[in-house]
């Protein structure tokens, strides 16, 4: 079995920092798995089902996302937009949020989606501007909000769709020159080109402030779905920031500040999942990084990734990823190690 056609259920979780962005890779469900590269990932899919969908996903980086092709639903909040090829997408930080396949046309036998996303550090890349960070400042105070969807054919959007166009290429080229990451040539052309990304991406941001692709910030939810959400943002960053401890029922019911017997419900509406199977998703993901970039043993690993019984996270390893973590080692990169 070749891992990169394991079909994953996981929301994956890469909290390293490279280059000038956080960035982490992150992978959209889907039946045929997701090609991922450093600073942005592509996500294909080819199926005859009505129609493929993505659990909530919760993080702290700021997300573009760009379709390359098919008909997408995005849906930030309880705001629903739909995504069509050659348009993008702005999530803020902390913003829950999902992405789903529109129905297909059944009289097709395949049908094609591919989308891909920059992951980017808002605040970090503000702290290099000095005072010309005052834009992004009120982003991430969140005293304006950037417009969610920009579309070519618009004429206010035009141009800060040829700069998202600009900047993804060059992404693009960024990780065709992962082959060659050990020539001295490639690696100096990917620091050139990590320079060129972050001025390309300072350029959107200034198309959209003279443009002004974006509003100030009005909170038009009602009291009770406002709540809702703050409950929502709370117990996910709680469950981000300690999903290798040890959790208990009670431990989330008090972030969300809910009684334990609805806690279940309220995370199933919100995720389509109990807590901790998705709670078991964080952990198997930070799991199969380990083995694949560790020389830790598989117990050491079951231990730090909040798995107290080894036999009960091999189990639940091979449930999720379709191989034992030993041979999902094995057919990663292997290193010398102890079992």
């Amino acid at each position: 079995m070749d891992i990169s056609n394991i079909k994953s259920q996981l929301d994956l979780i890469d909290k390293t920092n490279s280059g000038t962005f956080a960035y982490r890779k992150h992978q959209y469900e889907d039946s045929n798995g997701a090609l991922s590269g450093n600073l942005t990932n592509q996500t294909k899919y080819k199926s005859t089902n009505a129609k493929q969908r993505q659990v909530l996903v919760y993080h702290l980086e700021y997300e573009l996302i760009r379709v390359v092709s098919g008909t997408f639903t995005l849906t930030i909040n309880d705001h629903h937009y739909t995504l069509q090829e050659g348009q993008y997408a702005w999530i803020g930080a902390e913003q829950l949020h999902q992405l789903e396949v529109k129905q297909v046309d059944t009289k097709e036998k395949t049908c094609s989606y591919s989308c891909e996303s920059l992951f980017f550090d808002l605040q970090s890349l503000g702290k290099i501007l000095g005072q010309l960070n005052d834009f992004i400042n009120l982003i991430t105070a969140c005293h304006i909000r950037v417009n969610s969807v920009f579309d070519p054919n618009i004429s206010e959007d035009s141009l800060v769709c040829e700069q998202l166009t600009l900047l993804f290429n060059s992404i693009r080229r960024i990780n065709e020159l992962e082959d060659h990451s050990h020539a001295y040539s490639s690696y100096a052309k990917r620091n050139s080109l990590e320079l060129v990304v972050l001025g390309q991406l300072l350029s959107c941001l200034g198309m959209i402030q003279l443009n002004q692709r974006y509003t100030s910030y009005e909170d038009k939810f009602n009291v009770a779905l406002k709540s809702s959400l703050n409950k929502s943002v709370n117990l996910m960053r709680f469950i981000y920031d300690n999903y290798c401890s040890s959790l208990t029922l009670d431990d989330l019911a008090k972030v969300a500040d809910l009684q334990p017997n609805y806690l279940c419900r309220f995370f199933k509406e919100l995720t389509g999942k109990r807590p901790f199977d998705y709670i078991n998703n964080l952990r198997i993901n930070e799991a199969a990084k380990r083995l694949a970039n560790s020389n830790q043993s598989v117990y050491q690993i079951a231990y730090a990734c909040g798995f107290q019984d080894p036999c009960y996270f091999t189990r639940i390893f091979k449930k999720h990823m379709g191989i034992s973590p030993i041979a999902f080692r094995k057919q990663s990169h292997p290193k010398p190690t102890q079992e």
